[in-house]
């Protein structure tokens, strides 16, 4: 029996680290090739231990991604921008979109047999009613206004062309990503570094809205099974449960050990005024915050997402998300 091949960009981000350890987990190392695709400042220590090829490149190279996917049979696009502040929007558009585009046309040259695609929530619609959103949702005007939205959206398009074109692909959405995947640093992420503030009751005040949210290790479960079961074309939004954030943030501080027991609704002119400053001083010093204007605007809605297509298509067990906050909080890794 053949090896299969299997790409990951982004091998060493938060998704793309997890996804590759429990590759190894699920298969044999006989099965499989494993090829990690990552630029050449990229901290590989949290993978050295495993038979990985490492390929240097960027998405936004074309030449490197030509070598990249040569023979290869599996593509897990994990790698993107995460950013919510307007200077970065040219950057949001070179590296998701023409970074997709660019992944789309040398996976269709060499003949890739499948892609999965690490989309967002934020490339699909948002209901106006407290109804959640599915797959089908029609996305907004105002969300183009929204960079990252925007990006991820447009990115999703580059997808579907490929597929008009014979691409065999899936599309992923999850939520907001929270969690420890077993053997990784889990303060990799914004996330997890925000929740252990909230827990150690650094940050008082919570946000009017609410959003979905996700374990990181059903995110990798919904990967694998959509390699092997994701019908090719579709969309599936990966959430567990949508919380408000008072709710969410009620979760952290209801948990053994938190250094608060109340939390006060943040006043949206304040919130504002916060990410006007922030982003300042990100354009000052020409850094990534992760707080901005359009931070604070979504964080003031709710958005909400349904489900049941990734239950029954991909065969998901969500995880509560009191459980991955327990777990993650509870962690040696916190």
């Amino acid at each position: 029996m053949e090896k299969t091949t299997i790409l990951v960009t982004g091998a060493t981000g938060y998704v793309g680290s997890a996804l590759i350890k429990a590759l190894f987990e699920n298969f044999q190392p006989e099965d499989i090739h494993l090829k990690a695709f990552v630029r050449k400042t990229s901290d590989r220590s949290l993978l050295k231990e495993l038979p990985i090829d490492w390929v240097e490149g960027d998405i936004t190279d074309v030449e490197s991604l030509q070598r990249a996917t040569t023979d290869v049979d599996i593509i897990f696009h994990t790698a993107a921008l995460i950013s919510y502040q307007r200077l970065d929007r040219r950057k949001l558009f070179q590296i998701n979109v023409q970074g997709t585009r660019n992944l789309v046309n040398v996976a269709l040259e060499n003949q890739v047999k499948r892609l999965i695609f690490t989309s967002s929530v934020a490339a699909v619609g948002v209901n106006s009613s407290e109804k959640p959103a599915d797959e089908s949702t029609v996305f907004l005007p105002w969300q183009h206004r929204i960079g990252y939205m925007d990006s991820k959206y447009l990115s999703e398009l580059e997808v579907f062309r490929g597929i008009a074109e014979g691409l065999d692909a899936v599309i992923l959405n999850p939520g907001v990503i929270i969690g420890h995947y077993p053997g990784l640093n889990a303060l990799s992420k914004a996330s997890t570094a925000l929740i252990r503030d909230i827990y150690k009751g650094k940050i008082p005040y919570y946000p009017n809205g609410g959003v979905g949210f996700v374990d990181i290790t059903d995110v990798v479960e919904a990967h694998i099974n959509a390699m092997k079961e994701g019908k090719t074309g579709e969309c599936y939004n990966i959430v567990s449960e949508n919380l408000t954030y008072h709710n969410f943030f009620n979760c952290i501080t209801s948990l053994k050990g938190s250094r608060r027991n109340t939390v006060l609704p943040l006043p949206k002119a304040f919130g504002i005024a916060i990410g006007l400053i922030a982003e300042l001083v990100g354009f000052v010093f020409q850094r990534t915050s992760p707080i901005a204007v359009d931070n604070i605007f979504l964080s003031n809605k709710c958005l909400f997402y349904a489900n049941q297509k990734s239950i029954d298509e991909l065969n998901i067990n969500y995880t509560p998300i009191k459980t991955s906050l327990e777990k993650l909080l509870h962690s040696k890794a916190v």
